[in-house]
């Protein structure tokens, strides 16, 4: 488990563009979840893991492993994002016997520091809580298990994209959420469903307050400078005990003007947690 307590900042890389400006946002950044990862099957039958809609070996990722390492080396920690929109999970629990080993091995051969369980799909705790168990025992102490569920799943208690389970089952062996306040589960508008959750029994170094960076990247977005008020706030209140931030997505990041400008966002959001 992760006990620091300093305020992380987390980027979600998916479109993979502007990554030249990864470098200047080294010192405000905590981690770089790369996303997204699924199972699936060739037309062969074989089975296979997809970074977005390709091999994490293919060619079009040259260049990105290598930006990756120089990142890690600056101190920054590389996660993979499993899931989102797709079957992954399900893919995942119904041939855990194949797919695991794979994502073992994917894991080790890209020098991953930690998973990120973006789950968008039903599952059950208990296969949840197998695959978390593994994890840990596969990988150092030091290996980061994170998650990103929607606000309004720890606001209740009921994941209502996950089947309806329960964080809290498992919150002893996450080293964060990445906590979704958009899309209409929650808002970082103000800062009540943030302390809703905090209230559920989570500590607020566990919670990370997770926006949108650019109103083209999904429903519910709040500005910015919004957003960093309202972390800011939360910090405060929470006596410099708050998890962090994160954001959805780095390449089109806005700054507090509503400009793009991802490295503007780093820094803005670093400040206010």
């Amino acid at each position: 488990m992760n006990t620091s307590t300093n305020a992380r900042v987390v980027v979600y890389l998916q479109t993979l563009q502007n990554l030249n400006l990864l470098p200047k946002c080294y010192s405000n950044l905590t981690a770089i979840n790369l996303s997204s990862f699924h199972f699936g099957y060739n037309t062969d039958g074989s089975p296979y893991i997809h970074l977005n809609d390709n091999d994490p070996d293919d060619p079009m990722y040259n260049t990105l492993w290598p930006q990756l390492q120089q990142a890690q080396q600056a101190g920054v920690k590389l996660v993979a994002m499993l899931g989102g929109a797709g079957g992954a999970y399900t893919q995942l629990f119904n041939n855990y016997s194949t797919f695991y080993p794979m994502w073992v091995k994917m894991l080790q051969t890209y020098n991953f520091d930690g998973v990120d369980l973006d789950v968008e799909e039903p599952v059950t705790i208990t296969n949840l809580q197998q695959f978390i168990n593994d994890l840990r025992r596969d990988f150092p102490t030091d290996f980061l298990i994170t998650a990103s569920p929607v606000a309004l799943a720890l606001k209740t208690g009921f994941d209502p994209i996950a089947g309806g389970i329960n964080w809290a089952t498992v919150k002893s062996q996450i080293d964060w959420f990445n906590v979704q306040f958009y899309s209409g589960y929650g808002s970082l508008a103000t800062t009540a469903d943030y302390v809703d959750i905090i209230n559920q029994g989570y500590s607020p170094n566990q919670i990370l307050g997770g926006a949108l960076t650019n109103p083209a990247n999904g429903h519910g977005y709040v500005p910015i400078i919004t957003v960093c008020n309202t972390l800011s706030a939360l910090n405060t209140l929470y006596k410099g005990q708050l998890g962090g931030a994160m954001g959805w997505e780095f390449y089109n990041a806005n700054n507090t003007s509503e400009k793009n400008d991802p490295v503007g966002w780093a820094s803005a959001v670093k400040l206010a947690v």
